[in-house]
């Protein structure tokens, strides 16, 4: 799981949606969606490591006003994925405190 983060974290300024498992490069260049920043997310709050929660944080919260704006389909299923990250942020230690996510690591 680390692996992951680390992983997408080495490739956060060109970050694509698929990547070929062997190699590591982009096999469709493609934008990431709310979903794969939803498990993201998940992820690093698992791990109990802040200061990826802190990078990831921005860019899901962007891509999920986004969503709730226009929402795409599968809308039930992506809604479900947001609402799940936003409850595991929610009840992280620190989630409920506004200073806790005021500086983004970029």
């Amino acid at each position: 799981a680390r692996g992951v983060l680390k992983f997408v974290l080495l490739r956060w300024d060109e970050l694509n949606n698929y990547y070929y498992g062997r190699t590591g490069q982009p096999a469709l260049r493609e934008e990431v969606d709310v979903s794969a920043f939803a498990s993201l997310l998940r992820l690093a709050i698992r791990l109990d490591d802040p200061t990826s929660i802190r990078k990831i944080l921005p860019r899901f919260l962007e891509k999920a006003l986004a969503f709730a704006n226009n929402p795409s389909a599968p809308r039930l299923y992506v809604a479900g994925e947001v609402l799940l990250a936003l409850t595991m942020l929610e009840q992280y230690p620190c989630g409920q405190r506004k200073d806790c996510w005021e500086t983004t690591a970029q």
